[in-house]
């Protein structure tokens, strides 16, 4: 009996054949064992699983990417080699007014019914994209994970603060905002010229940057903050989309794995995140800066009892 019947099959076990014998031995971290890990243990863990995954990803460069990487949309990506895959990327289904207008956005859904959205932060070029992504997918919150202070001069303020800013076919008006230590919220209805119904957002900033152990607190902070807010559709941005998103995300449902059953494994976390982009996770820092976080959140777990 044939069991592998088409080049598709073929592949696929071959890929998964592959990943199984690049996967370290032992990626499942208990709770107590990941309190006791000093920063030289974590920094070996951090190597060997990332560059696993780095081989891993390799494999899976020749997915398709046909529409991030056509001429007509090249400039709608900040960078050109973290393009969405054509499988999980939104589209955009409202019309557009802006020239080059169409339904590509560099963004990719987490979830198939497009709860969860990860994208680069908006350039001044496609603001109208990014607020159709929030208009077409009836998104309740946006989080911003970076500081408009920041050395990035391509960052852009897409929203405003008072009255309301127009992006081609879409209108932002801005509702309430409101203040508490690192977290800034504020309320935007967003309008679209051709439909009468608006769609009312929770525009979330984290404004702190990421480094020392004082903003690992920080960053665990704002999670908690976030945890009960984001109950709708959600758009999450940083600068590429790709790299503190990606911690975000990855360190949330990993806390929420301890919580439950005592233990985590980062390294299957990332992994299955990959197969909707595999930029997810961009660099070793991001992966180290995930394993400090969950250490954090375990040796300080009474004040952050209250996440999940």
């Amino acid at each position: 009996m044939d069991m592998v019947l088409t080049r598709v099959q073929y592949l696929y076990i071959y890929g998964t054949l592959q990943q199984a014998q690049l996967t370290p031995e032992k990626t499942i971290t208990l709770a107590e064992e990941f309190k006791g890990m000093d920063d030289q243990t974590l920094n070996c863990k951090a190597v060997q699983e990332f560059s696993a995954l780095t081989k891993i990803k390799e494999l899976k460069m020749q997915q398709q990417q046909q529409m991030g990487e056509s001429k007509e949309n090249a400039y709608k990506n900040r960078f050109p080699g973290i393009i969405p895959l054509d499988s999980y990327r939104p589209v955009l289904k409202s019309n557009g007014v802006t020239h080059g207008s169409n339904d590509y956005v560099n963004a990719t859904k987490l979830e198939d019914d497009g709860s969860m959205i990860l994208t680069q932060d908006p350039l001044a070029s496609i603001l109208e994209d990014f607020w159709r992504l929030v208009y077409d997918y009836k998104c309740s919150t946006i989080i911003m994970l970076n500081d408009m202070s920041t050395a990035n001069k391509t960052a852009v303020k897409y929203w405003p603060d008072a009255g309301l800013i127009t992006c081609g076919s879409i209108t932002v008006k801005c509702v309430n905002t409101e203040s508490q230590d690192l977290l800034r919220t504020q309320k935007f209805e967003v309008i679209h010229q051709d439909h009468p119904e608006s769609v009312i957002v929770n525009h979330l900033t984290f404004e702190a940057f990421l480094g020392d152990d004082e903003d690992l607190h920080k960053m665990l902070d704002f999670i908690q903050s976030t945890r009960n807010i984001t109950s709708g559709p959600t758009i999450m941005h940083c600068l590429n989309g790709v790299g503190v998103s990606a911690v975000y995300v990855t360190t949330k449902a990993q806390i929420q794995c301890l919580e439950k059953e005592g233990a985590c494994d980062l390294y299957l976390a990332v992994q299955k995140l990959r197969r909707k982009n595999v930029n997810f996770m961009l660099s070793q820092d991001n992966y180290m800066l995930c394993l400090k976080l969950l250490r954090c959140y375990l040796n300080n777990q009474d004040d952050y009892s209250v996440i999940y």
